[in-house]
């Protein structure tokens, strides 16, 4: 199935909503040249080994036994993330591939850069398909298995943050509306699709969050723990798309 292509908004300004700030103040939009890295550091535990034959089975039998309490040792609550190093998107149209080389710094030292992953992605002046990006992280890293899926419940949305963090060490790609994103409330945009990060969870009695990164550039973006409902709403009309 195909979602709408992946950062193609419908806004008032697309030009300035995605557009990498220095870039465009310098008169120099198409300028390729990297941006210092901003490194998010989570907290690092233990994972188990998995062939990637293995991750999708293995991960949906575990988000059933989660749900039916049948998981020895589950807490309900704690805080986890994984480590990234992350880049503001260098294009306006680039927010699949500055997802996925964010993805990719969880398993690489040594990452490609976002021309690079643009080009394997098929990523065009209207944006990136997100069901092209798991056979590109699937080349690059051999460590998990990673595939496009739409998410059916909040529930289930919740859980498959959990268990990629916690079981697999493994950040997640996720498709937004953008204008449904609590940090851009005050810009008013149109409705369009947007690609985050989640890469960690605050869970606490009160308080149920997933950390992010928005690699929009604007100063609004960056790191966010969002909670779980506003982000499940946030990608509620295009289906919940989530590359895990």
């Amino acid at each position: 199935m195909r979602i709408p292509r992946t950062l193609l908004l419908v806004l008032t300004a697309p030009s300035i909503f995605f557009a990498a700030p220095a870039a465009l103040a310098s008169g120099a939009a198409n300028r390729r040249d990297p941006l210092p890295p901003r490194v998010m550091t989570g907290v690092r535990t233990g994972h188990p080994s998995h062939t990637p034959s293995g991750r999708v089975a293995a991960a949906h039998s575990y988000e059933l036994r989660v749900q039916r309490g049948l998981v020895p040792g589950r807490r309900a609550y704690g805080v986890s993330a994984v480590a990234i190093t992350t880049q503001d998107q260098q294009d306006p149209v680039w927010c699949v591939p500055a997802s996925t080389r964010a993805v990719l710094s969880a398993f690489l030292r040594n990452l490609p850069t976002q021309a690079q992953l643009a080009a394997q992605e098929g990523t065009n002046y209207l944006g990136t398909y997100l069901e092209r990006v798991p056979a590109v992280l699937n080349q690059y890293q051999h460590r998990v298995a990673y595939e496009f899926r739409n998410t059916a419940t909040l529930t289930q949305y919740r859980e498959q943050v959990r268990t990629d963090v916690d079981v697999y060490r493994a950040p997640l790609i996720l498709a937004v509306d953008p204008s449904r994103l609590p940090w851009y409330q005050k810009l008013s945009l149109a409705n369009g699709n947007h690609a985050i990060v989640g890469f960690g969870y605050v869970f606490t009695p009160r308080f149920a969050g997933i950390d992010t990164w928005d690699p929009s550039g604007l100063p609004e973006a960056g790191e966010h723990v969002v909670g779980v409902d506003a982000l499940w709403h946030a990608g509620a009309e295009l289906g919940e798309p989530v590359v895990w």
